[in-house]
């Protein structure tokens, strides 16, 4: 069955197979149409400050729950995280990775590329690292 009706928006007369149905289908018209339900839906929430609050809390909530707690590969202790600093993403503490390569120099190894590529992230070369040393910032 067939119903003619106006679209919601742009008042286009419209021929549509369920009655349910209110917009003619253009991008424009459902973008309006979409703007229009977050719209209402918002100032309906604000207003009842209870339920905004709820929203608020639940947010917050999801937020904390989705970041699972990292361990430092090399240290095993958690590490504590700020989520807005550039190195959210860190596995390792940098004291631990600096550690790492005093003990593999005082091994008298080489440092693996991996070694090299993690101190070169957190802004240290060899150089540096051998200077610390020798001025005794580092034990």
């Amino acid at each position: 069955m067939n119903y003619e009706k106006q679209c919601r928006i742009c008042g286009k007369d419209i021929v549509v197979i369920n009655s349910r149905y209110c917009l003619c289908g253009s991008d424009e018209c459902k973008k309006k149409n979409n703007k229009r339900l977050h719209e209402e839906y918002y100032k309906r929430i604000k207003n009842d400050s209870y339920l905004y609050e709820e929203m608020r809390k639940r947010d917050l909530d999801n937020l904390r729950r989705s970041y699972k707690p990292v361990m430092c590969s090399l240290c095993g202790k958690q590490m504590v995280r700020d989520y807005n600093a550039p190195t959210h993403r860190d596995r390792m503490h940098t004291e631990c990775i600096i550690k790492d390569t005093i003990e593999t120099l005082n091994r008298g190894t080489r440092l693996t590329p991996t070694q090299r590529s993690r101190l070169c992230a957190r802004g240290y070369d060899l150089g540096m690292v051998k200077e610390m040393i020798k001025t005794g910032e580092i034990y």
